[in-house]
């Protein structure tokens, strides 16, 4: 198990402006490049599943995520299968004026990959998540 504790990006976005476009699924789905097949079921108001096949590499792999916002704090995120199955991690964001600070706060195992890959292979991940959703940010205009 690897604890992750990262913090210090921010998203050139008001903390409006992203419950906005994570709840615009139209933009925000089609914003992870790295996903395809995508499918969320909601579970209640406030959590889903969501399913996908994630690129890793050179390869698509399953992925099953449980997804339970609190606006306007974060999400909890249970990685439910994947490489990263079992994995948990909470997202946090701070209030900048127009800018969103965040936070990620984690613990990654993987059944699939050897110990000494799950962290760099658990940053990628965010990496990769949090430069699609900035790109995305960047031309996101909420609806009236």
């Amino acid at each position: 198990m690897v604890h992750i504790h990262d913090e210090g990006s921010e998203f050139d976005a008001s903390i409006d402006n992203i419950w906005k476009y994570l709840g615009t699924p139209e933009v925000h789905g089609p914003a992870h490049k790295s996903r395809r097949n995508v499918q969320v079921k909601p579970v209640n108001d406030n959590t889903v599943h969501v399913e996908f096949e994630q690129q890793v590499g050179d390869q698509w792999v399953k992925v099953r995520n449980r997804v339970t916002t609190f606006p306007p704090v974060g999400n909890a995120v249970e990685m439910l299968d994947g490489p990263l199955g079992g994995s948990k991690f909470l997202t946090y964001y701070t209030p900048k004026g127009t800018k969103t600070g965040i936070t990620v706060i984690g613990e990654f195992v993987s059944k699939t990959l050897p110990p000494a890959q799950v962290e760099a292979a658990a940053l990628r991940a965010l990496e990769t998540s949090f430069n699609e959703d900035n790109a995305a940010l960047k031309t996101f205009k909420a609806k009236p």
